[in-house]
């Protein structure tokens, strides 16, 4: 059975909602796969050198792995936000549930990241796709402290330096 504050989400309408990719889908070049080839390659044949099969193996299967997860296009999520908290597809969190939030603006790629409460303290990353950082931000800090000056992690900068 739904608890009241999930079935009152589904009452309230959303102030702001938009259809987001779960993650940023790099677009890469011959030149990105050349070089991701060689260094693959190169872990492979140096395990298989050392004797380490299993580690080869690894390699191998991990390359493949990426290229078939690179094939795939991201997954949407419907995000909707209510004056009630914070709808991603089918999860639903509460104001109450949520620390904190900032909003990383360095665009093609804008993001808003929402800290949950608790003993995890786990944080949640959402794009904005082409949602107004401004209103989205005008409106989150009425509800939940925001996290000012916060940065990006070091993860997400390697990744996107990266572009994996």
């Amino acid at each position: 059975m739904e608890n009241k504050s999930e079935i009152a989400h589904q009452i309230v309408p959303y102030v702001i909602e938009w259809i987001s990719p779960a993650y940023v889908h790099f677009k890469k070049g011959w030149k990105w796969f050349t070089i991701a080839g060689i260094i693959a390659l190169s872990a492979i044949l140096y395990s298989l050198y050392q004797g380490e099969y299993l580690s080869a193996i690894v390699f191998i299967i991990l390359s493949g792995v990426y290229v078939m997860y690179y094939l795939e296009p991201p997954p949407m999520l419907h995000v909707g936000i209510s004056e009630l908290g914070v709808q991603i597809s089918n999860k639903f969190y509460s104001f109450h549930q949520i620390k904190a939030f900032w909003i990383n603006y360095l665009p093609p790629i804008s993001t808003v990241h929402f800290k949950l409460a608790g003993k995890m303290q786990r944080e949640i990353e959402v794009h904005l796709a082409n949602q107004d950082p401004v209103f989205l931000r005008n409106f989150l800090v009425t509800q939940v402290p925001e996290l000012e000056g916060k940065q990006e992690s070091g993860v997400n900068i390697f990744v996107r330096l990266l572009r994996l």
